[in-house]
C-alpha cells in the first residue's frame, strides 16, 4: 500500500530571486530634504518570502538615484508594514513598530555617475521573517539635498536567498 500525505511538499532548497522596487511619494516640489528625514512612502519588497512567515536573506542590495542628488542614506526594514513619519519629517518609529524591525542598511553616498548615482552593498546576510511574503523599507536621508524630478526618481533592488 502506498502512503499518501495531506502535507504540501516543500523544496528545501534556498531560491535566489531579485526583487526590485521603485520609490513612490518623494517631493518634487517645495522645501527639500533635510538630515534624517523620511524619503517618500514605503518601499514594498513583495515576494520576499516563499509562504506567509516565511523567511530568507538579503544577500545584495542596491540603490539608483536617477536625479542624482542624494547622498547618504539608511534603509530601514521591517518585517511587516509600520506607520512612519510623512515625506520631509523627521523619522520617528514607535515602540509597537520596533517590535517588526529586521535591520538597517546604511548606503554610503552614491557614486556620481553623471546623470544618477549608485551604490550596492555585497554579501549582507541579513535574515529575515516576515510577516506575510513582504519585506517593507523606509528610506532616511542622513544628509540635505533638493527635491526630486520623479516621485519614483529612486529604485532599490535585492538579491535574497527564500528559505
Amino acid at each position: 500500500m502506498a502512503l499518501t500525505s495531506s502535507f504540501p511538499t516543500v523544496d528545501p532548497r534556498p531560491v535566489a530571486k531579485r526583487i526590485l522596487v521603485s520609490s513612490t511619494g518623494l517631493a518634487t516640489s517645495g522645501g527639500g530634504y533635510t538630515v534624517n528625514n523620511q524619503m517618500g512612502n514605503a518601499f514594498v519588497f513583495n515576494g520576499a518570502a516563499r509562504r506567509t512567515g516565511g523567511y530568507g536573506m538579503v544577500s545584495t542590495i542596491t540603490l539608483v538615484d536617477e536625479a542624482n542628488i542624494i547622498g547618504a542614506v539608511d534603509l530601514y526594514l521591517f518585517a511587516q508594514a509600520v506607520t512612519p513619519a510623512s515625506d520631509r519629517s523627521a523619522v520617528s518609529f514607535s515602540d509597537s513598530d520596533m517590535q517588526h524591525y529586521v535591520g538597517t542598511v546604511s548606503f554610503p553616498a552614491p557614486t556620481n555617475l553623471v546623470n544618477n548615482r549608485a551604490t550596492s552593498i555585497p554579501a549582507l546576510g541579513m535574515s529575515y521573517v516576515c510577516a506575510n511574503t513582504s519585506l517593507y523599507g523606509y528610506l532616511v536621508t542622513l544628509t540635505s539635498h533638493t527635491t526630486f524630478n520623479d516621485a519614483a526618481n529612486i529604485r532599490i533592488g535585492m538579491i535574497n536567498y527564500l528559505y
